[in-house]
């Protein structure tokens, strides 16, 4: 009975959340505004679409690369690691692919519709979107011991080649595109930074 009480108890705060979120701007919204956007994202985050996408002209994946500041006080500079291969490897494979696996290209699909071409806008929302990109980015790169300063994503554009059938010209080759580093924990200065640190010499990840 306990048990059935928490778990009904857990869905009517979930729905609540999820209704707050969704609804016209009100007073309990901007109140707790922060908190269900801080439960919602990213796992549950609404993006509902009525009619069926237009095909994809090309393939976009996410890099990163951090800095980390070990004991020492020495600097490094991670390679770049594409962290979206996860999801691409996942949605290949799975029959069942998780929806929750996809969450990275939804979130700077996000932070893009924002205007934000480096992050570069202010707001609870931008942070927000921000914070949970970096969370998931950071899971996936091989960080060493000590203090993650900043991230720095990255995004190579793939053109998709058309079909033989409907001719034209042949796909161009990949556009990488760098983009500006955030320093963490997202929200601490007004924008992310542009100034990159040396990168380490030697080959890259994910190139």
């Amino acid at each position: 009975m306990a048990a059935a009480g928490a778990m009904a108890l857990g869905v009517t705060l979930h729905m609540g959340a999820t209704f707050l979120h969704v609804a016209p701007e009100n007073v309990l919204r901007q109140e707790h505004g922060p908190a269900i956007r801080g439960y919602l994202y990213p796992e549950f985050r609404q993006a509902w679409n009525l009619f069926a996408p237009e095909l994809p002209t090309s393939d976009v994946t996410l890099h990163a690369r951090a800095t980390v500041r070990d004991g020492a006080g020495e600097r490094t500079t991670t390679p770049w690691t594409d962290v979206s291969a996860p999801d691409l490897a996942e949605l290949s494979s799975g029959p069942l692919p998780s929806r929750g696996r996809h969450q990275l290209r939804k979130l700077w699909s996000d932070i893009r519709a924002l205007g934000a071409q480096d992050g570069q806008v202010t707001g609870a929302r931008a942070d927000d979107l921000r914070t949970a990109t970096a969370r998931i980015a950071l899971d996936r790169l091989d960080l060493p011991e000590g203090e993650i300063e900043s991230v720095q994503f990255r995004t190579v554009t793939t053109p998709i080649p058309p079909p033989r059938w409907a001719g034209g010209q042949h796909a161009a080759e990949p556009e990488v595109t760098e983009h500006g580093w955030w320093s963490l924990p997202v929200g601490e200065t007004s924008a992310p930074s542009d100034a990159a640190p040396e990168p380490p010499a030697g080959p890259e990840v994910g190139r």
